[in-house]
C-alpha cells in the first residue's frame, strides 16, 4: 500500500474531501479517466492519501495552481480502493504520498523536489520545465516559415516580446497539436515584426490555404490575424474557428480532386 507522507506529531488528522466536488478547480482522477497520450490537454496529477497531513498541506498549492494554469490540474484519491492499485502502477509500490506529476503524452514525469512548504509557484515552475517544447518551432528568419511551419500544413506562429514560451501557448499548441504546427518568434524579431507589421506584442497569426484567410501572405497561403485578448478561453475559440475554417477547405479540395479524376 502507500505510505502517507509524515502524518504529523499527533497521528493523522481527519480526512476531509480535498477536492470538493463543485467547488474545487481540481479535476478527479483516477483509473477510468486519465490523461493519456491521445488526451487533449497538458496535465499536472497530485497523487495524494486524504488523512496525510502533507496531503493536507499540499493541497491549497495544487488549488492555487488551477485557479491559474493554462494548463490542467487533476488530483488521485490514492486511499479509495479501487484507485489503490492504479496508484502502484503508477508510482510503483509503497511510495510516499504526496506525489506530482506532469502527465504529457501520456508519461508521467515525478516532482523529486522539496514537498514541506511547498507552494503554488513550485509546481508551476516544474511545469514550465516538462513542457513539450518540440511541439513549437523557433522561428527567427522569414526564411524559416516554409521549411519549419508550411511544409507542414496550416499552422499558427506567434511574435513575441517575451524570451520563454509561455506555458499559455505551449498547452494551446499541445490541444490543437493534430490542427497545425506552432510556431514562434521571441524577444521582438525585427525582420519578423517588419514582415507582418507588427504593432503591438504578442501577434498571433495563422497561415491556412489560399482563399480561406483574410488577407493574402503568398501564392499558397493566406493569414488571419487575431486580434482579441490573449487569454486561454477566447484563444481557444478563436484556433477551433480556424481549425473549422480549414477543414471545410481541404475536404471541399479532396471532393474537387476526386472529380477532377
Amino acid at each position: 500500500g502507500f505510505g502517507g507522507g509524515g502524518g504529523g506529531g499527533g497521528g493523522q488528522r481527519q480526512a476531509p474531501d480535498l477536492f470538493p466536488k463543485g467547488e474545487s478547480k481540481v479535476a478527479k482522477l483516477g483509473a477510468p479517466k486519465f490523461p493519456d497520450k491521445n488526451s487533449k490537454h497538458l496535465w499536472m496529477v497530485m497523487f495524494y492519501d486524504p488523512p496525510s497531513s502533507t496531503s493536507q498541506d499540499t493541497a491549497g498549492a495544487v488549488e492555487g495552481l488551477a485557479a491559474k494554469a493554462a494548463f490542467k490540474v487533476g488530483a488521485v484519491d490514492c486511499s479509495h480502493p479501487r484507485e489503490e492499485e492504479f496508484c502502484n502502477d503508477k508510482l510503483g509500490h509503497d511510495s510516499a504520498l504526496p506525489q506530482f506529476a506532469m502527465v504529457v503524452n501520456g508519461k508521467l514525469t515525478l516532482y523529486t523536489d522539496h514537498i514541506n512548504g511547498l507552494t503554488a509557484k513550485d509546481l508551476h515552475d516544474f511545469a514550465v520545465t516538462n513542457m513539450p517544447s518540440e511541439i513549437i518551432q523557433n522561428v527567427n528568419h522569414v526564411s524559416q516559415l516554409s521549411a519549419r511551419l508550411f511544409t507542414k500544413g496550416p499552422s499558427i506562429l506567434l511574435l513575441s516580446e517575451k524570451y520563454e514560451t509561455s506555458t499559455l501557448y505551449y498547452s494551446l499548441a499541445y490541444q490543437f497539436r493534430s490542427k497545425f504546427s506552432f510556431g514562434e518568434s521571441r524577444a521582438k524579431n525585427l525582420q519578423l515584426a517588419k514582415e507582418f507589421g507588427v504593432k503591438k506584442y504578442p501577434l498571433l497569426l495563422a497561415f491556412v490555404p489560399k482563399g480561406e484567410g483574410d488577407e493574402s501572405y503568398n501564392d499558397a497561403w493566406d493569414m488571419i490575424r487575431y486580434s482579441g485578448s490573449v487569454k486561454l478561453d477566447p484563444v481557444q475559440k478563436w484556433l477551433a474557428e480556424v481549425a473549422k475554417r480549414v477543414k471545410k477547405t481541404t475536404s471541399s479540395d479532396k471532393r474537387r480532386r476526386r472529380t477532377e479524376f
